[in-house]
C-alpha cells in the first residue's frame, strides 16, 4: 500500500457556489460550469469542458478599450491582459476576481441566489487613468441545457433543438430546448442585465466567434461594430450581451447580470425579480451567505476548511492530472470488478484518501460536496495485513458501516481509476507551470501568394482540379470557407478526418469507440487535435505547416481520394504537407517537404503534436492512457487498458526518416507541451529554446509529442514524415514504423494510395452534358460512400462508428457496378445481426457484438429488399443458400422503446433466404386501416411516437412492403415455399387495397396514422400536411395508378419544391406547436433536417419518381437541385450553402434564416442513392442477372446524349456505351442499337446488350428515341 499523505493545492482551483439545487463552479481563471437539479438528475446550464489546458469556457466577461482596441477578460481566461495583475478571493457566499491593468480596476463578484436556481455577476469598473475611457463590457456563455455526457457525445445534434429570443422590456435573453417528446419538459435559460444602459445582444455562436477563430480572439471583439442581435433558430446558440461604459477619470460604474433557469417564460418575472438595486443585491448576498452557513453546519466544516474542499472539488471537476496516481490503469476485467464491488459510478469523480488522522475532514468534505450537489465520491483506505480495507465516506453517518477488503492488486487498480488520490507529492512533483499563457507569437512575414491553379467551377473559395479528381481550396488569412470543407480518408480499418485547416482526428477499428485523437464536432472553431510546427532554431520563430493553429499567408489545400495536401510559403521556406492513409495499413502518414528559398542555411526543428484519446472522449477514457518513449527507436508508444477489446493493442507515433536528424525527442504530456491555460497557437515548449525530452507515463493529460532537429541548406529540398498508427502488438507497430519511415514509402505510398482509389472508382465512368455531374459520379460519390459511409462511418458532424442495419445495406448497393462481392459480404454481415424473432439490431458497434434493439418497423425489411436487388443485378442466387447465425439478447420490456444490449451469436445457422423471410414474416402486421404497424419509427427515425402504443400505422411502410413482397415472391416460388407464397401474395393484395382506400387523402397520399387513428400527412393536419417520402414510394412501388401518381407529384411540386432555394422539402408545414406528438422530429427547430428541410435521401426518391412517371424534363430540373455544385456556383451561393460543393449533404435547411444552407455532409446514404439515380435512372443502365446490360435512359429533351465506360467486375471486358438522342421521324420511328457494329433489338426504348465476357473491349452505340407519350412531358 502506498504511503498516503495530504493533498497539496493543485491548479486550477476555485470556488463552488450553491443553494443545493443549483451549483456553479467558478475557477480562479474565471471559467467554470453550472448545473441545476431536474428531477432525479443534474443538467448542465452552459458550456464547459474539463480541460486544464484549453480552459476558455464558462460564463465569461470581456472588456475592450474602444479607443486603443485593446481587449482583455475580467479574469485570467479566456484572454488575459498582458500587463494585468489578477487576484481570486473567496468569501462567505461569494467569490470574486479582481484585475488591475494600470488604467482600469475591475472586480467581478459571483454568487448563487437562494432558493431560486440562478446566479449573479456583479462587475465594478473603476477608471484609474487621467483620461476618459470608453469601455465595452461583453458577457458570454454557450447554451447547453442538457446532461453533460449526452451533450458532449454529440454537441451539433444537441444544439439543433434550441431556440433563443430577446425580451427588450426585461433586457433579457432566453433560450429554450424544444422537447423531443410530450413527456420532456426543459426549463428556460435566461441571461439578463440590470439597469437602464443600452444593451447589444447576440445568440449566434458563429457570429460571435467567427469561423476559424476562438474565444481568445472572437470576431465580436475585433472592432467597435455592435453585436448582430441575431435570435431565433440559430443552430449554435449562445447568450451574449454588451454594454458600453463611458468613465471619467476616477469614475466607477457597476453592472449586474443574472443567469438562471425557470420553468417557462411565464415564470421569468420571478426568476428575474421585479426591482433591482443596491438593497436587493445586498439581500440576495445575505441569503447566499446564510445558505452557505447552513451547508457548513450540515457538513460540520469551518469556512476555511470548506474553502479547501471547494478548491479541491474544482480541481477534481477539471480532472487535474496532478491529483491522480501515476499507476497504470488496470486491465478492463479487473477494473470492472473493482467498480462493481465498490458500487462506483463512472459519471462521478472519485477520490481515494488515507483512512487516518485526516479521515474526519474527508468525511466532512464528502458531506459538504453531497449537500452542494457535486458528483464526487470519497473512499477511505487503510492497510490491514495483506489487504486494504476501503470504506465509503457516508454523508449521513460520518462513515459507512460496510467496508470492502481489496487485494493489493485490486487496490492499485482502484488508485489508477481514481481522479484524485492522497499520495505524497502528487500535486507538485511534476513541476508543471501554472502561469496562463499570453499569446505573443514570434512570427515572420509571408511571401506573395502563388499563382492561382486552373480549376473548374471556381466559387471564390475553391474549385475542381485534375479533371475533377481533386478539389482545390485557396485560403488567405481571414478568408476561410463558411464551414469546414473536409476529407474523410480511410481504409476498412483505419482513417482520419481533415479539414482545409488541418487534421481533425484519427481512429482505428471504430471511429467512435477507438479514436486515437480527439473529435471536435465544432464547425466554428474547428480545433485540430493534431498539429505540425516548424521552428527556426536561430530566431525562435515558429509556425504551423497547416493553416491551423498558427499558419499564415496563402495556403493551397487539395482534397483528393485518399489524401489531402497543404502548400504554403513562410519565411522563405516553401512547405508541402501531404496527409494520406495507405490502403493496407493502420497508419496515417503526413509527408513533409520543405524547400529553403533563402541563401543561408537554416537550423530547424519539426514538431508533431497529437492529443491522445484511445477511446471515445478525452475526459472519459483519455485519462487512462499510458505513454512511453523509446528514445533509441524514436517511437512514442501509447496504451489504454481500459478500452474493452483493444487491450494489448498499442498506438505509436514516430518521425521519419530514422537517421538524418541532429536529435529527436518525445513526450507524452499535453500540459507539459502547451502549459496550463495554454494554446495550440503558442505552445509553452515552443517558446523555449532547444529540444528536450518531456514526461511520459500514466496519470497524465496524454499526448504524443515528437520533435526532430535538422539543417536545411540553401536551395535544399528536405523530406520527412510524421507517422501515427495502431497495431495489435509492439512488434507489428515497429514493423509499420520501419516500413513507413523510409523516404521511398512516402512518394511510393502516396502513389499506391492514388492508384488504389483510381482502381476502385474507375470501373464505371460517365460523360454527360453536365460536367459537374461527371466529376461527382466519376470521382466523389462512390468515394464518399466507401471511405466515409462504409469504412470510416464518421464525419465532421456525426461520428457514430457503428453499422446501421438499414444504412450500410443501402450504401453497399452503390458498389454493385464496381465491387459486387462487397455488396454480397455486406448483406451477409447484416443478416448475422438479426434476432431469431426476425427483428434486427438497429445499429451495432464493431468489432464487438453490442448494439441497439428497437421497435423500428423498416430496418428488417431492407435485408430482403437489398438481397432481391443484388440477385436481380448479379444473378447470384447462391447467396440465398448461404448459412449465417442470428444474434440473441433479451426482449424489449413493455413500454421500452429501445435498449443498448450485448448480444451473442447463435450456434444455429439458417440460410439467407430464411433470414429474409423471417424479416418479412415479422413485418406482416395490420392495423385498423389494414396498413402495417409503424412501431417506434419507420424510415424516419424522428417519428418515433406515431405508433409507439402499437396501434399507429405507416402508409409509407405499406408501399415499401408492397415493393419488397413483389421482388421477393419469385424467390419463394422458385424454392417451392408455397405457404409463404400464398401468405405473401394474399397480404400484398389486401395491402394494396388498403393503401388505395385509406392511404389516399384526396390530392396526395397520407404519411401515417397515429395510435388514436388520427391521420398524419393529411390536409386536415395543421402541420405535416404532406410528406414527400410517401408520394415518391407510391410511384416507385408501382402501387399508385397513373392518375393518382400524377396528382401526388403535382402536390409535391406545389407544396414541397422550393425553386428559389433549389430544394425539395421532406414535409410541410414543419412540426412546431400542434397538439400531436409525432416524436423527436418535432423537437428540431422548424425547417431543420427532417422537420421541414430537404432530407436529400428522400429528395432523390422524389426525383426518381418524377423520372418513373415519365416527367423527364421536370425530373432533370429537380435533379439539378440534388447536386452540391448547383448550390455553390458562385461566391454568394457558396456563402449561403456553406458546406462542401464536392460531396452530398444529408440535408438542406428549408426555413429562414437558414433556407438553402447545407446541413450535415459526408456521412449520408444520399451519396450512394444519387450515384444509383444517375446510372440506373437518368442514364437508364441496369444489369439483368449478371448477363444482360439493359439500357433505357430517361433523358431530358435538351440532352444530345451521353457516354459510359464500364469494366465488368472480375473480368477484362470493357463496354463503351454511346447514346445519342435523336428525334423521331419518317426514317426513324424507334430506338436503334448496335453492339460492335451488329444490330441489337430494342423494345419500347429498352436495349438489351448480352455480355460477351471474352476479356475484350466492346462498343455499344444507341440512337435513342424517346417514347412518344413521354417525349414532351414535364415543363
Amino acid at each position: 500500500m502506498p504511503n498516503l499523505a495530504r493533498f497539496r493545492k493543485p491548479r486550477p482551483s476555485g470556488a463552488v457556489l450553491s443553494n443545493g439545487n443549483y451549483w456553479s463552479a467558478l475557477s480562479e481563471n474565471g471559467t467554470g460550469v453550472a448545473f441545476f437539479r431536474l428531477g432525479e438528475g443534474w443538467v448542465q446550464t452552459y458550456g464547459w469542458r474539463p480541460d486544464v489546458v484549453d480552459d476558455v469556457l464558462g460564463w465569461l466577461f470581456y472588456l475592450r478599450d474602444r479607443r486603443s482596441g485593446l481587449t482583455w477578460s475580467a479574469a485570467p481566461a479566456p484572454r488575459p491582459h498582458a500587463n494585468a495583475r489578477y487576484r481570486f478571493r473567496r468569501r462567505l457566499g461569494v467569490a470574486s476576481i479582481e484585475c488591475w491593468t494600470g488604467e482600469l480596476h475591475t472586480q467581478l463578484e459571483g454568487w448563487v441566489d437562494s432558493p431560486l436556481p440562478r446566479e449573479f455577476r456583479h462587475l465594478v469598473v473603476r477608471n484609474l487613468s487621467r483620461r476618459v475611457l470608453e469601455i465595452d463590457v461583453t458577457t458570454y456563455l454557450e447554451v447547453v441545457l442538457f446532461p453533460f455526457a449526452s451533450f458532449g457525445a454529440h454537441p451539433a445534434f444537441a444544439k439543433l433543438f434550441v431556440q433563443t429570443a430577446w425580451l427588450p422590456e426585461r433586457l433579457c435573453l432566453v433560450a429554450h430546448r424544444r422537447p423531443r417528446s410530450s413527456e420532456e419538459r426543459w426549463p428556460v435559460l435566461f441571461l439578463a442585465a440590470r439597469g437602464s444602459a443600452p444593451v447589444e445582444y447576440e445568440t449566434d455562436r458563429m457570429s460571435f466567434i467567427g469561423r476559424g477563430r476562438d474565444l481568445r480572439c472572437p470576431r465580436a471583439l475585433a472592432s467597435t461594430s455592435p453585436l448582430s442581435g441575431t435570435v431565433g433558430n440559430v443552430l449554435d446558440p449562445v447568450l451574449s450581451m454588451r454594454q458600453v461604459l463611458t468613465l471619467q477619470p476616477g469614475e466607477t460604474a457597476e453592472l449586474e447580470f443574472v443567469c438562471g433557469v425557470v420553468a417557462d417564460e411565464g415564470a421569468l418575472e420571478e426568476g428575474l425579480g421585479r426591482d433591482w438595486g443596491t438593497s436587493q443585491r445586498e439581500e440576495s448576498l445575505k441569503t447566499a451567505r446564510a445558505r452557505q452557513q447552513e451547508l457548513l453546519r450540515v457538513a460540520g466544516l469551518r469556512f476555511h476548511e470548506a474553502r479547501r474542499a471547494e478548491e479541491l472539488a474544482v480541481s477534481l471537476l477539471y480532472q487535474v492530472p496532478d491529483l491522480r496516481s501515476s499507476m497504470t490503469a488496470p486491465e478492463t476485467k479487473r477494473a470492472a470488478a473493482v467498480r462493481a464491488q465498490l458500487g462506483l459510478d463512472t459519471s462521478r469523480r472519485l477520490v481515494v484518501a488515507d483512512d487516518g488522522e485526516q479521515a474526519p475532514w474527508w468525511i466532512a468534505a464528502s458531506r459538504y460536496w453531497q449537500a452542494v450537489g457535486l458528483p464526487i465520491d470519497v473512499l477511505l483506505a487503510r492497510a490491514q495485513g495483506d489487504s486494504v480495507v476501503v470504506r465509503r465516506a457516508d454523508v449521513q453517518h460520518g462513515a459507512g458501516d460496510h467496508a470492502a477488503h481489496l487485494s493489493n492488486e485490486d487496490y492499485r487498480a482502484l488508485l489508477a481509476l481514481a481522479d484524485g488520490c492522497d499520495k505524497h507529492g502528487a500535486a507538485s512533483a511534476r513541476g508543471r507551470g501554472q502561469r496562463r499563457n499570453v499569446e505573443t507569437l514570434r512570427v515572420g512575414s509571408s511571401r506573395e501568394e502563388p499563382a492561382q491553379p486552373a480549376v473548374e467551377f471556381w466559387n471564390g473559395f475553391g474549385g475542381f482540379g485534375r479533371e475533377g479528381k481533386e478539389y482545390v481550396v485557396r485560403l488567405r488569412e481571414g478568408h476561410l470557407p463558411p464551414l469546414p470543407w473536409v476529407n474523410v480518408i480511410a481504409n476498412p480499418e483505419f482513417g482520419c478526418l481533415v479539414s482545409e485547416r488541418g487534421i481533425g482526428f484519427t481512429w482505428s477499428q471504430n471511429s467512435r469507440e477507438f479514436r486515437l485523437t480527439a473529435w471536435s464536432n465544432d464547425p466554428v472553431v474547428d480545433p485540430p487535435s493534431e498539429c505540425l510546427y516548424l521552428r527556426d532554431e536561430s530566431t525562435g520563430e515558429f509556425w504551423s505547416l497547416l493553416p491551423a493553429p498558427c499558419g499564415s499567408g496563402v495556403f493551397e489545400v487539395t482534397h483528393g481520394q485518399g489524401f489531402t495536401r497543404w502548400v504554403n510559403e513562410r519565411e522563405e521556406i516553401i512547405s508541402t504537407a501531404t496527409c494520406f492513409v495507405p490502403p493496407d495499413a493502420r497508419v496515417r502518414v503526413v509527408w513533409v517537404q520543405l524547400v529553403n528559398q533563402s541563401s543561408r542555411p537554416r537550423r530547424c526543428s519539426l514538431w508533431a503534436y497529437h492529443r491522445l484519446v484511445l477511446g471515445a472522449e478525452p475526459w472519459a477514457e483519455g485519462r487512462y492512457v499510458v505513454t512511453d518513449f523509446d528514445a533509441q527507436a524514436g517511437i512514442l508508444w501509447a496504451r489504454n487498458p481500459q478500452v474493452a477489446l483493444f487491450e494489448g493493442r498499442v498506438v505509436f507515433a514516430a518521425l521519419g526518416p530514422a537517421t538524418p536528424w541532429i536529435r529527436t525527442v518525445g513526450a507524452g504530456d499535453r500540459v507539459w507541451f502547451l502549459g496550463l491555460g495554454g494554446s495550440l497557437k503558442s505552445p509553452r515548449v515552443l517558446q523555449r529554446s532547444g529540444l528536450g525530452h518531456g514526461p511520459v507515463g500514466a496519470g497524465r493529460d496524454p499526448a504524443a509529442i515528437l520533435a526532430g532537429e535538422f539543417i536545411l541548406e540553401p536551395g535544399q529540398r528536405w523530406e520527412g514524415a510524421v507517422l501515427l498508427g495502431e497495431a495489435e502488438s509492439e512488434l507489428q507497430g515497429r514493423q509499420w514504423v520501419e516500413r513507413y519511415r523510409q523516404p521511398a514509402s512516402w512518394s511510393g505510398g502516396l502513389q499506391a494510395t492514388a492508384e488504389f482509389w483510381s482502381r476502385r472508382l474507375s470501373p464505371l465512368q460517365v460523360e454527360t452534358p453536365w460536367r459537374d455531374l461527371d466529376m461527382l459520379v466519376n470521382h466523389w460519390l462512390l468515394y464518399q460512400t466507401t471511405s466515409c459511409r462504409l469504412w470510416g462511418r464518421s464525419a465532421f458532424y456525426q461520428s457514430g462508428g457503428a453499422y446501421g442495419f438499414r444504412d450500410q445495406l443501402q450504401d453497399a448497393c452503390a458498389l454493385l457496378w464496381s465491387h459486387p462481392s462487397e455488396t454480397r459480404a455486406q448483406i451477409l454481415l447484416h443478416a448475422a445481426h438479426q434476432f431469431p424473432e426476425g427483428d434486427v439490431l438497429h445499429w451495432w458497434h464493431p468489432p464487438w457484438e453490442k448494439g441497439t434493439r428497437t421497435r423500428f418497423s423498416d430496418d428488417l425489411l431492407w435485408l430482403p429488399a437489398v438481397t432481391a436487388w443484388y440477385v436481380a443485378f448479379t444473378g447470384d442466387r447462391g447467396i440465398l443458400d448461404e448459412l449465417g447465425p442470428f444474434v440473441r439478447a433479451r426482449s424489449l420490456r413493455p413500454g421500452e422503446d429501445e435498449a443498448y444490449l450485448p448480444v451473442q451469436r447463435t450456434a444455429d445457422c439458417v440460410t439467407l433466404y430464411e433470414h429474409c423471410c423471417r424479416a418479412i414474416d415479422r413485418s406482416l402486421t395490420s392495423g385498423q386501416h389494414g396498413l402495417p404497424l409503424m412501431g417506434t419509427g419507420d424510415w424516419n427515425d424522428g417519428m418515433n411516437r406515431v405508433g409507439r402504443e402499437g396501434k399507429g400505422e405507416s402508409v409509407w411502410l405499406g408501399f415499401f412492403l408492397a415493393e419488397v413482397l413483389a421482388r421477393f415472391l419469385p424467390f419463394c416460388e422458385a424454392r417451392g415455399d408455397q405457404d409463404r407464397v400464398q401468405r405473401y401474395r394474399a397480404y400484398r393484395e389486401k395491402l394494396v387495397r388498403a393503401l388505395e382506400t385509406h392511404g389516399w387523402d384526396g390530392a396526395w397520399y397520407r404519411r401515417a396514422y397515429f395510435d388514436d387513428g388520427t391521420p398524419l400527412g393529411s390536409a386536415e393536419n395543421a402541420e405535416c400536411q404532406i410528406d414527400a417520402l410517401v408520394q415518391a414510394w407510391a410511384v416507385l412501388s408501382g402501387v399508385a395508378s397513373p392518375q393518382r401518381a400524377e396528382r401526388a407529384l403535382k402536390a409535391v411540386e406545389e407544396k414541397l419544391v422550393d425553386p428559389e432555394a433549389k430544394l425539395i422539402r421532406l414535409l410541410a408545414p414543419p412540426f412546431d406547436r400542434a397538439p400531436q406528438d409525432p416524436g423527436y422530429i418535432k423537437g428540431y427547430v422548424p425547417g431543420v433536417r427532417e422537420n421541414g428541410g430537404q432530407y436529400t435521401h428522400a429528395a432523390i426518391w422524389v426525383v426518381q419518381a418524377f423520372f418513373r412517371a415519365g416527367l423527364r424534363n421536370r425530373a432533370a430540373e429537380l435533379f439539378r437541385y440534388l447536386l452540391p455544385t448547383e448550390h455553390s456556383t458562385d461566391f454568394a451561393g457558396a456563402e449561403r450553402y456553406k458546406v462542401e460543393p464536392y460531396v452530398v449533404a444529408a440535408d438542406i435547411y428549408g426555413a429562414d434564416p437558414h433556407r438553402g444552407r447545407g446541413g450535415w455532409t459526408w456521412y449520408t446514404g444520399s451519396a450512394g442513392w444519387l450515384y444509383r439515380l444517375v446510372v440506373e435512372t437518368l442514364l437508364g443502365i441496369t444489369l439483368e442477372e449478371g448477363r444482360v446490360l439493359m439500357i433505357n435512359p430517361s433523358l431530358p429533351t435538351h440532352w444530345p446524349g451521353f457516354r459510359v465506360r464500364w469494366q465488368v467486375p472480375g473480368v477484362g471486358d470493357v463496354y463503351h456505351v454511346r447514346v445519342e438522342q435523336v428525334n423521331a421521324g419518317p426514317m426513324r420511328q424507334s430506338t436503334e442499337a448496335w453492339l460492335d457494329g451488329k444490330p441489337l433489338p430494342a423494345s419500347q426504348g429498352t436495349v438489351r446488350v448480352p455480355l460477351v465476357l471474352d476479356g475484350k473491349e466492346h462498343e455499344v452505340v444507341i440512337h435513342w428515341v424517346q417514347p412518344e407519350q413521354t417525349k414532351n412531358s414535364g415543363k
